[in-house]
C-alpha cells in the first residue's frame, strides 16, 4: 500500500512538473516574439542633446545668465535689482520675508535667554551671599529687585518664544512651505 502511494505521489510531481516546464517554455516564446515586434527606442545623451542645441541654435541657460549680468553692470541697474530685494523682503508671499521674520524673532529668543540665564546666575550668587552674610537688608533688597528683573526677562522670553511657535502657525495658514520658518 505505502509503495502504490509513493508511486502515485511521484507520478503525480512528475506530470506537474512537465506541465511547469512547457508553460514557461511557452511564455518565453511569447516574450521573444512580442521584443521582436516591438520598435527599438533611441537613448538619447549629452552628446545629442548639444548637437540638437548646435542644429537649432539654441544658446546654453549659462551663457544667458551671464550676459543679463553684464548688460546689468553696464546699464546700472544693480540700483533696482536693490529695491526689488527691498519689496521682496516686505512682501509676505515671498520666501525672503519669512526667512527674516524668523531669523529675528530666533535671534530675540537667543538673546534674551542669555539675558534671563545672566539673571538667574546673578540670583544666585545673591542668594548664597545674602546666606552666607545672615541676611542684611542691602543684601535683601538687591535681592528682591534681580529677582524681579529675572522674572520679567522670563515673561519677556516666553512670549517671545510664543510669538516664534506663532509664527510657524501664522506660515501654515498663508500656505507658506515649513522650511521657510526653520532654523
Amino acid at each position: 500500500m505505502k509503495k502504490l502511494l509513493l508511486f502515485v505521489c511521484l507520478f503525480t510531481f512528475a506530470f506537474v512538473c512537465s506541465a511547469i516546464s512547457s508553460d514557461v517554455a511557452n511564455v518565453a516564446q511569447q516574450e521573444k516574439e512580442r521584443r521582436a515586434k516591438t520598435k527599438s527606442t533611441k537613448t538619447y545623451t549629452n552628446k545629442d542633446v548639444e548637437d540638437f542645441k548646435k542644429k537649432h541654435k539654441i544658446a546654453d541657460d549659462s551663457t544667458q545668465t551671464e550676459s543679463a549680468t553684464d548688460d546689468e553692470q553696464a546699464t546700472g541697474s544693480g540700483e533696482a535689482t536693490a529695491d526689488q530685494t527691498q519689496a521682496a523682503a516686505n512682501d509676505p508671499t515671498s520666501e525672503e520675508y519669512w526667512r527674516n521674520r524668523s531669523k529675528d524673532l530666533s535671534d530675540k529668543v537667543a538673546d534674551l535667554q542669555a539675558k534671563y540665564d545672566k539673571a538667574q546666575s546673578d540670583v544666585n550668587q545673591l542668594q548664597t551671599a545674602l546666606y552666607s552674610s545672615g541676611g542684611h537688608q542691602l543684601t535683601t533688597s538687591e535681592f528682591s529687585t534681580r529677582m524681579a528683573e529675572r522674572d520679567d526677562l522670563k515673561s519677556q522670553l516666553d512670549q517671545a518664544k510664543a510669538e516664534l511657535d506663532g509664527l510657524e502657525d501664522e506660515a501654515r495658514k498663508a500656505g507658506v512651505p515649513a522650511g521657510w520658518v526653520r532654523q
